[in-house]
């Protein structure tokens, strides 16, 4: 079976992290809905950056003028709730001392193509 499902670049990851979330997929289960938008925006940025230099992508990325951004793409009042969240993902390792935590950034980015296969298979019980 194959349904496409048309979506907006700046959407593609706020998607896919949500299709993760809902298949139980750790350590994306783990996340609650704002700091799924809020970590998928933070890759969008990471992928904008992508070419740049470590430390200057870092700075670029999780800079005050970002935070802004954010908080207004998502319709957040307060930029304070994007630092909770911000906080919050830290504590869960999605973001590290410095910065999008590379490992889970690095995984996800293999996702920026136009398709996602999934392959479902049976789970034997244990008796």
């Amino acid at each position: 079976m194959e349904i496409n499902y048309p979506v907006k670049k700046e959407n593609k990851f706020r998607l896919l992290l949500q299709l993760f979330a809902t298949l139980r997929v750790n350590p994306f289960s783990s996340l609650r809905n704002r700091e799924l938008e809020v970590y998928a925006e933070l890759l969008n940025y990471y992928l904008k950056y992508k070419d740049m230099d470590q430390k200057d992508k870092y700075k670029l990325i999780f800079n005050y003028d970002t935070r802004l951004a954010i908080a207004d793409t998502l319709g957040v009042h307060s930029i304070d709730i994007i630092y909770n969240v911000m906080s919050t993902l830290k504590k869960k390792g999605f973001i590290d001392e410095k910065g999008i935590s590379e490992g889970l950034a690095e995984k996800l980015l293999k996702f920026n193509t136009n398709s996602l296969k999934i392959n479902f298979h049976d789970i034997q019980d244990k008796v």
